[in-house]
């Protein structure tokens, strides 16, 4: 005898075949292996498949943690330079006021000069390399950029920070100021100031 159905009943036991057939290849890769003549050319359905397709993966943590590792190894790495051009200026200043403009204030300049360097792309380094962990954390867009992001103007502040200390050009320009108190002259060089506006760097010491 024919039965008769509801739309009701046939919405629901058609749910529930579609839900078998999802379900049939997990069991069968759970409970044993494919004895079909094809199954070495056949891609076992299992239960990571089954969640890969529904929710769109797992996150690799090895694949997170090396790019955290990159950001973390960027950022330290900055901080190191930063602190050692903050050194290397301090012996520049005592060399310049004890031994004058001779050539280990000079050399000193050139090192300080070198460390900058390194500060500059280290710094631009840590923007990316923070930018690739956040697109890996879905956090951004895979198409996402420095600019899109915001951090482009950020970027550039800090690099020109970067571009503020001790160097060879500014070693000949000097200022004459004179104190109103005393009634003393005094000669200060444009490096003095370099060393006094690259403590302004010192937020990337608090940052890390």
């Amino acid at each position: 005898m024919k039965t008769f159905r509801s739309q009701s009943e046939e919405a629901m036991l058609g749910g529930e075949e579609s839900h078998m057939r999802l379900y049939s290849g997990i069991y069968e890769g759970i409970e044993g292996p494919d004895t079909s003549p094809n199954h070495a050319n056949r891609h076992r359905y299992s239960i990571k498949d089954a969640l890969r397709d529904e929710f769109g993966g797992f996150e690799d943590g090895n694949m997170s943690k090396a790019y955290f590792e990159s950001w973390r190894n960027f950022e330290l790495a900055s901080l190191v330079f930063t602190l050692l051009t903050y050194g290397l200026s301090a012996i520049q200043y005592e060399v310049s006021r004890i031994r004058g403009k001779g050539w280990t204030d000079g050399f000193l300049l050139v090192i300080i000069s070198i460390t900058a360097l390194f500060q500059l792309l280290l710094r631009s380094g840590r923007y990316r390399s923070r930018l690739a962990y956040y697109k890996y954390r879905k956090v951004y867009s895979s198409h996402t950029t420095l600019r899109t992001a915001g951090e482009l103007p950020w970027l550039a502040a800090e690099l020109s920070l970067v571009l503020l200390h001790p160097n060879l050009l500014a070693r000949g320009i000097n200022f004459e100021m004179r104190s109103p108190q005393l009634g003393k002259d005094y000669t200060m060089s444009l490096n003095d100031f370099l060393n006094l506006a690259q403590l302004l760097q010192v937020f990337t010491i608090i940052r890390t």
